[in-house]
């Protein structure tokens, strides 16, 4: 079976922090696809969310001190959680993006 039709077989949960520039076209090409989106911007539920999701995608687009908490810790529960965990390192080689990839990782 492709990976296509896996996905469109067991329609996954996938948790995104998404850069706030593109978040409706991601949630958009992953219904395409066939799986469920799921955003957030609240670390609050992040633990509950992770949980219930069948993997975590972290984009670094519009990342910030003030977002980074809430990436660090969708990075260490998905970890916990034993979740698959996609990073888009968008512009990884600007000094501030690389530092906080490498505090992620």
């Amino acid at each position: 079976m492709s990976i296509l039709g896996k996905i469109q077989r067991t329609q996954p949960l996938i948790l995104n922090l998404a850069n706030f520039v593109t978040p409706q076209r991601v949630a958009d090409v992953i219904s395409f696809i066939g799986a469920s989106p799921l955003m957030t911007s609240e670390i609050a539920e992040l633990e509950s969310l992770v949980e219930i999701s069948d993997a975590v995608v972290v984009n670094i687009g519009t990342i910030s001190e003030s977002t980074y908490p809430l990436f660090l810790e969708a990075c260490r529960l998905a970890n916990q959680k034993a979740k698959p965990l996609i990073l888009d390192p968008v512009a990884v080689n600007v000094p501030f993006r690389a530092s906080i990839v490498k505090r992620l990782s």
